[in-house]
């Protein structure tokens, strides 16, 4: 299962949220995205739509600090997976992002 439908499922059925979007550098993962579904495999592509008010960040540990400064930076809402940062100096630099564009930063683990 592609890691996109851990989150589907569950956003799916919320009355106050839409999917927009599904990116991942893996084009193959995307071939199951439901074609009202757009697909990017360029995150910076996704954070350009202006459609897109937040982003799930599911992706590597590592990529998670980086990924949470460009989609802060673009003015979306953010629900990061855990482990949210590789350190304290991360996590803190990701919510100083977050707080200076003034964008929602939450933590959740769906799988």
């Amino acid at each position: 299962m592609a890691l996109w439908a851990f989150h589907h499922d569950t956003i799916d059925n919320l009355p106050s949220a839409d999917i927009v979007g599904i990116c991942d550098i893996d084009e193959n993962q995307l071939s199951d995205v439901p074609k009202h579904i757009k697909t990017y495999v360029s995150a910076k592509d996704m954070l350009d739509d202006t459609q897109i008010d937040a982003v799930i960040i599911a992706v590597n540990n590592n990529q998670h600090r980086l990924l949470t400064e460009i989609a802060a930076k673009s003015g979306k809402h953010i629900l990061c997976e855990k482990p949210v940062a590789l350190s304290v100096e991360d996590l803190d630099f990701m919510q100083k992002c977050c707080d200076e564009n003034n964008v929602s930063f939450t933590v959740h683990q769906q799988r």
